[in-house]
């Protein structure tokens, strides 16, 4: 056996190296396991060997197994109780325990869910639930929920026990576990492609589980990864706990619903059929990486860029902000807390949305065509919060095209006087902050532009709309809307499955090395949040599915707001902090559902305002019916 000096500075070592992965303060820890800060610190130099129900309360604070804290050690040994680990499997751990003769051993509950089986192998032992023990002879057995205080008592001799603890897994259930251990890089891929196509024949989720140490998997991820390149498949890569690694597959068609690129472009600009075009061949061609930077003439034009990076991102690829990075500094002195005003960040981070890139393309060929049809068009935008997609509009017409439009923008949301003046400097246009339904206009216009998302009073939006247009003008609503549900709980379940699909859509795989660990531990946290409620809801496990989702979006909650928003160093991180916005929104949506409908509710809704549908078209598609849609009525 090792010298107490070096267990204790291995265990030391452990508990440091696991605080700082999980990105807590050595105070935080301290208050999270109900000990001194001074004794924890004792503990990480090695000063001091703790005793096994402070290992426990350490395990409990950091998220992790009593085995996984003292595996370096193997053994655990105070003057009463000794502890040695024998085996560490899948959410199971056994242990070899000796207890000495008189000894009472108090243990506090484990986490919720755990249960031990105990065989006593020598001697006479009082064990199980405090408040109703059980005597045990050797020989004997027992299995008890551990999640509540419990107790181990001997009498007149040593006795010698084996102790199997069952997790509660602390993630979705696999349908699948593989020991790299036993299993080679071949047979691990060629698991990975049954699965797939498992996935592509119809099967909406697949997750496997991965056993082994970091050097065993983490090395080899991005290789796996790289060569599970799959037509209709999105596969992401979670980190677990320590050696549990896990891969979850997802039915996803990169551009799904391909129904609105059949537009009548005879009319339209050279500019925005190479756009409709680049979709047409992207959505009908094999995934090609390589070669797909051939498609972008013109990386400088912001459509074609967002083209890009909203196509390599449902691939999981990671793809270059550099646009988003300038207009992040513009903003930055704006956005230096997630807790200020949230609509700033979703004008950085609403680009990287799935169909977003497509919605401003369908908007921009209706005003071309309007355009073809009464030459100039007043137009009247109106959003919950300030968003930068009108601009983007214009960027998407011609040069002529967007000389011919005069743009009012109304936006619901508080903005300071000083970024007002800003903006409209920036991008002299109009804008009017306040509530739609109040604002006051003087003129009436050819078209109105609608993005539905969070809106409140939106009976009496719908009866401004129709008011500020001429006879016969435009009103064109934009948003996502989600798939059809028959009762309470099941537009619950839409709408998590609606709002985790665009996360799930937009998660791309980060190096590393340019993240700090706080980051590191947002973008697991992210992905673990997503991918457990998404994978559990798919399969049919509605209650677990919503447990996932909260108690990994407290996590993710309290993680966000310890990474300095004014010094990031990885510009890519950018998207995980859209796609937590976007588990933000779902949040909210969750306290209210009733705000939420399905876009066959949200039409009839429209028409009783006095509107007729002329055209709807679903740009992207979630499950179901769900999706994003932009939907054109006109005022009669």
């Amino acid at each position: 056996m090792a010298s107490t000096d070096k267990l204790s500075e291995a265990i030391g070592r452990k508990i440091m190296m696991l605080r700082k992965r999980k990105g807590l303060t050595l105070s935080e820890l301290a208050k999270l396991a109900g000990v001194s800060k001074s004794t924890l610190s004792e503990i990480e130099s090695g000063n001091v060997n703790p005793t096994i129900s402070t290992l426990w309360a350490i395990a409990r604070a950091l998220g992790v197994s009593f085995g996984e804290l003292v595996e370096p050690l193997q053994e655990v040994c105070t003057e009463d109780v000794c502890v040695q680990l024998l085996k560490r499997g899948f959410n199971t751990e056994l242990y070899l325990m000796y207890i000495r003769r008189g000894v009472t051993y108090l243990s506090h509950p484990h986490p919720e869910g755990t249960r031990e089986s105990i065989i006593v192998l020598r001697g006479k032992l009082l064990c199980g639930p405090i408040d109703r023990p059980t005597l045990l002879q050797a020989g004997s057995s027992i299995t008890f929920s551990a999640d509540k205080s419990h107790i181990y008592a001997t009498f007149e001799e040593d006795v010698a026990l084996l102790v199997l603890i069952r997790y509660r897994s602390l993630f979705a259930i696999p349908n699948e576990v593989v020991e790299l251990d036993n299993t080679n890089d071949s047979a691990i891929m060629e698991r990975l492609k049954s699965a797939a196509i498992q996935v592509q024949n119809g099967l909406l989720s697949y997750h496997i589980v991965f056993m082994g140490s970091e050097e065993q998997f983490k090395g080899k991820i991005r290789k796996y990864m790289k060569d599970l390149q799959i037509p209709k498949i999105k596969a992401i890569y979670v980190e677990r706990e320590s050696k549990l690694f896990s891969i979850y597959l997802f039915h996803r068609d990169p551009l799904g619903d391909s129904s609105w690129l059949k537009l009548d472009l005879s009319d339209s600009s050279e500019l925005l059929k190479h756009y409709v075009k680049l979709f047409k061949k992207l959505s009908h061609s094999k995934i090609d990486k390589k070669n797909l930077a051939k498609y972008i003439e013109n990386i400088d034009n912001i459509i074609l860029n967002l083209i890009l990076i909203e196509y390599l991102s449902l691939l999981g690829e990671v793809v270059e902000l550099s646009y988003l990075e300038s207009l992040y500094k513009f903003l930055s002195k704006e956005v230096l807390s997630i807790k200020q005003d949230i609509s700033l960040l979703y004008t950085i981070f609403e680009p990287l949305t799935p169909g977003f890139v497509r919605e401003i393309i369908l908007l921009a060929y209706y005003i071309e065509k309007l355009l073809r049809n009464r030459g100039k068009l007043k137009v009247l935008y109106i959003d919950s919060r300030f968003s930068q997609l009108p601009l983007y509009v214009l960027k998407t017409l011609s040069y002529e095209d967007a000389r011919k439009l005069d743009l009012t923008c109304i936006f619901q949301s508080n903005l300071s006087e000083n970024l007002l003046n800003r903006l409209s400097d920036a991008y002299t246009i109009d804008i009017v902050c306040g509530d739609p339904s109040q604002c006051e206009l003087c003129c009436k216009f050819d078209l109105v532009l609608l993005r539905i998302s969070e809106l409140s009073n939106l009976w009496r939006v719908l009866d401004k709309c129709y008011n500020v247009l001429h006879d016969n003008g435009l009103l064109i609503v934009f948003g996502d809307f989600i798939p059809y549900f028959t009762d309470y709980l099941s537009r619950i379940k839409m709408m998590i499955i609606h709002y985790l699909t665009y996360v799930i859509d937009s998660i791309i795989e980060l190096l590393e090395e340019n993240l700090s660990e706080i980051e590191r531990r947002f973008i697991i946290l992210v992905k673990a949040c997503c991918c457990d409620a998404y994978h559990e809801l798919l399969s049919g496990m509605f209650e677990r599915g919503l447990s996932y989702f909260f108690k990994y979006y407290k996590d993710v909650e309290d993680t966000v707001h310890r990474i300095d928003l004014s010094n990031i160093r990885n510009m890519l991180l950018i998207s995980y902090l859209s796609n937590y916005l976007k588990l933000r929104e779902l949040r909210l949506r969750l306290a209210c559902p009733d705000k939420v409908t399905t876009i066959h509710g949200f039409t009839r809704l429209v028409e009783r305002s006095g509107f007729e549908v002329v055209d709807e078209r679903r740009v992207y598609s979630t499950y179901n019916d769900g999706g994003s849609y932009v939907i054109v009525f006109k005022h009669v």
